[in-house]
């Protein structure tokens, strides 16, 4: 019971960001909340891995440029493409498309790595995918045309998490989950350091105590707790079934939604319910051999 009820408090938690995340960027810039967040998530947890993992925390040589890696793909890549997506499209639209990254990995495993697609994944595909533009078309060909580019950075968050979640599967050997994304979420906070530089400073000129308080939500809540309890319920209970939690993150956000006083669409509404039912197909009788390297790794971006 403890277990179910810290993922369900996880699967709140990363739904919580499309919303929170939205409204913090009403008073900051996506690469500037992207880059505190990230920085104060990397703060955390670097005291955490040294306290519970003291003989390991230090990176070998072998060790370095896998982590720059995963820190450019899934916290850099990943986020640049998150904060400005979710600024374009809203947040029940961006938890839609972030949840056809498990297909798009399984997808891109078996032309990549010749892994197996089996029947029910290519179902699961079509149904998720079939989702996802009810969602963004809202039933109509001619919106087709990307939203003003809030879906073409949903679309490189998807596909670099895919990739970071692939190349994983080859660069972690021997590496703690730990340890990987608290390394990954600091060169990932130096990549989004630069580009907020750039883009809208580290710091907005103007903000809020709710926008603060968004950060922390999200470095905390999103990030380090949610990656404790999720690493948690994989160690109890497997990933496979520990994966199932993440297929109600599209639906809390919808919760979220009608609980701040919108009104969801009907097309959100059945597209969110053919995301869930496609993933939940192709992934909810995996094996822990193929299962979620996808779902694994999601806790470590934070979404």
């Amino acid at each position: 019971m403890k277990t179910a009820a810290q993922l369900t408090a996880v699967a709140i938690f990363w739904a919580g960001v499309f919303h929170v995340g939205h409204w913090t960027m009403d008073e900051m810039e996506p690469m500037t909340t992207a880059f505190l967040r990230f920085t104060v998530a990397a703060i955390t947890l670097w005291p955490l891995l040294v306290w519970m993992e003291p003989k390991d925390w230090r990176v070998r040589r072998g060790e370095v440029l896998p982590l720059i890696g995963l820190g450019c793909t899934g916290i850099f890549l990943y986020n640049a493409g998150f904060f400005y997506g979710l600024e374009g499209s809203g947040p029940v639209t961006a938890s839609v498309v972030i949840a056809s990254i498990p297909m798009v990995t399984a997808l891109l495993s078996a032309l990549i790595l010749k892994e197996t697609f089996t029947g029910r994944q290519a179902v699961g595909l079509v149904l998720s995918f079939a989702g996802v533009f009810l969602v963004v078309t809202e039933g109509r060909w001619e919106l087709a045309g990307w939203k003003g580019g809030g879906i073409a950075w949903l679309t490189l968050a998807v596909f670099s998490f895919s990739f970071y979640t692939i190349l994983g599967r080859r660069w972690m050997v021997g590496i703690t989950p730990l340890k990987a994304t608290a390394y990954a979420t600091a060169w990932g906070a130096v990549g989004l350091g630069i580009a907020a530089f750039f883009t809208g400073g580290w710091f907005p000129e103007q903000s809020s105590l709710g926008s603060w308080l968004g950060i922390g939500y999200m470095a905390w809540f999103a990030t380090v707790w949610g990656f404790v309890w999720w690493n948690k319920g994989v160690a109890r209970w497997g990933a496979g079934r520990t994966a199932v939690f993440l297929n109600m993150v599209p639906l809390f956000t919808l919760l979220i939604t009608v609980v701040t006083g919108e009104v969801p669409t009907l097309f959100q509404i059945t597209g969110t319910c053919l995301v869930v039912a496609g993933v939940s197909l192709a992934t909810i009788r995996w094996s822990e051999q193929t299962v979620p390297l996808a779902a694994k790794e999601t806790q470590k971006s934070g979404s």
